[in-house]
């Protein structure tokens, strides 16, 4: 593990169905851009976001109806 200071980005998600993202995707004034990675990937970048929910304060996990996750920052 890394240890010191660690620079983050703030990502706000949803758990969806297949039908919800193919609707966000077609509908013409949504800024969602469909972008396809491998089954793996998706479940460990969601692995991430989940366990740095549940890191965050109570009051700061959910914002409307996002969950808030970190991911590490690439520099």
């Amino acid at each position: 593990m890394r240890e010191g200071r660690r620079v983050a980005i703030k990502v706000l998600y949803q758990d969806i169905d297949a039908e919800e993202g193919n609707k966000l995707v077609d509908s013409m004034t949504s800024g969602v851009q469909e972008i396809s990675f491998p089954a793996a990937a998706i479940k460990a970048a969601r692995q991430v976001l989940q366990e740095s929910n549940d890191l965050m304060p109570a009051s700061e996990r959910l914002f409307q109806q996002w969950h808030v996750g970190l991911l590490e920052r690439w520099e």
